[in-house]
């Protein structure tokens, strides 16, 4: 992975363009606890019928 820096061109200094960090931070944890339930609805349909769920991501004609 690459990393990309991003500078600023004439920049005037003011604090009030910049993204506050706990709205940020709010986010992040937002997006991790809908990941949870989405991988706790896959474990779910796992433990019920593996077999058929594996099945149905099976690429026919060997693509």
């Amino acid at each position: 992975m690459s990393s990309k820096q991003v500078h600023a061109q004439g920049s005037t200094g003011d604090s009030a363009a910049e993204t506050p960090v706990e709205s940020t931070t709010q986010f992040v944890y937002g997006t991790a606890a809908d990941t949870d339930a989405l991988l706790d609805e896959i474990d779910g349909l796992l433990e019920g019928d593996a077999e058929e769920f594996v099945n149905n991501f099976v690429q026919k004609g060997g693509q």
